[in-house]
């Protein structure tokens, strides 16, 4: 068949904001913490990924803001895994945004887990990164 959705099966999602406090001005120096937070309203059935929000937030000067971090749907080892890496080295006064998209299985429980592999914070504490999620997509 023709058009998009005989290449791309997937619908345009849908946008949102879901805040998770512990995952808010997250500022971690050589600590490699896991957060598993839980969506607070479910996904609609047919949801196949969530958009995750990062976001750094830096404005200090020559320090540095690296985060990395594996984020996957808790217990959809099949679908996969979502790596963020971002090594910011002697920054001075930025922002940096990006957005990924995490596997989802609607059948699995509504919950993210976020494993930080590696993390390095200098330069104070105007410094730090935020994970929210802002949407999801659909089949």
């Amino acid at each position: 068949s023709s058009g998009i959705n005989a290449e791309w099966p997937l619908r345009p999602g849908k946008r949102t904001q879901i805040v998770f406090p512990n995952l808010e001005k997250l500022a971690l120096h050589q600590t490699t913490p896991t957060y598993v937070e839980t969506m607070p309203t479910p996904l609609p059935n047919n949801t196949r990924a969530v958009i995750v929000q990062v976001f750094c937030n830096f404005w200090n000067s020559d320090g540095h803001a690296y985060l990395n971090v594996d984020i996957q749907q808790e217990g959809n080892e099949e679908g996969g895994v979502a790596s963020v890496e971002n090594t910011h080295f002697r920054v001075y006064a930025n922002t940096f945004y990006y957005e990924v998209m995490v596997p989802w299985d609607g059948t699995l429980p509504d919950r993210l887990k976020f494993v930080v592999t590696s993390s390095y914070q200098t330069g104070g504490t105007d410094n730090w990164y935020r994970l929210r999620v802002v949407g999801y997509i659909t089949a």
